[in-house]
């Protein structure tokens, strides 16, 4: 990441998801990745936990989806209902940017 960050101009920013632990582990127990060549090889248990280049906003995806008007209030329900449970928690939105106006992930 430090050298994707290095090569972009003043004012830009990387957005990225991240997954953790359970999600890596999962992969294997779950019957659609059997049929899958590609597995992910990492895990960002908490973004917020490593050094970046730039500052880090991060928030997770049941956090984001739970509270945003667009998405339909029974899918809202079940996202808080995730937001409980640390495998939701640790799917995460991740935002670094080296300047300008971002207000909001």
């Amino acid at each position: 990441m430090n050298g994707i960050c290095a090569a972009l101009p003043p004012g830009s920013a990387v957005v990225f998801d991240s997954l953790g632990a359970f999600y890596h582990k999962a992969q294997r127990d779950n019957g659609v990745m059997r049929g899958v060549q590609s597995r992910f090889r990492w895990e960002l248990e908490s973004p917020a936990d490593r050094a970046w280049p730039w500052p880090l906003q991060t928030t997770s995806i049941a956090d984001e989806a739970a509270r945003h008007p667009a998405v339909p209030r029974l899918i809202r329900w079940l996202f808080w209902v995730g937001t409980k449970t640390m495998p939701v928690r640790s799917w995460r939105v991740n935002l670094l940017s080296n300047g300008g106006e971002i207000t909001a992930l």
